[in-house]
């Protein structure tokens, strides 16, 4: 097992957190505790065929009601784990 990673976001990730968390401000926090699980197993994501370099998607979905759904799509190292892309679903 690696060292913690650093966590980087693409400026879309942030923008798109950013305004989620005006419609559902405890959404960071679980935006959060998924990078923290990144920044520790990474590799748990499910990779993607065909990808190079390899891509990883990684879906948490809230036990808290109303807290949407998140899924990042991320491409990680030795050092560093960079979300790509972010995805919020309402749970229904």
């Amino acid at each position: 097992m690696f060292p913690l990673r650093t966590i980087c976001e693409d400026k879309s990730v942030s923008q798109t957190i950013d305004e989620a968390i005006k419609l559902s401000p405890r959404i960071e926090e679980a935006f959060d505790g998924l990078k923290w699980r990144l920044a520790r197993e990474p590799e748990n994501g499910v990779k993607l065929q065909g990808t190079n370099p390899e891509k990883y998607l990684f879906k948490i979905t809230p036990l808290i009601k109303n807290i949407p759904s998140i899924t990042v799509l991320y491409e990680f190292n030795n050092h560093t784990v960079t979300i790509l892309s972010i995805r919020i679903t309402p749970q229904k």
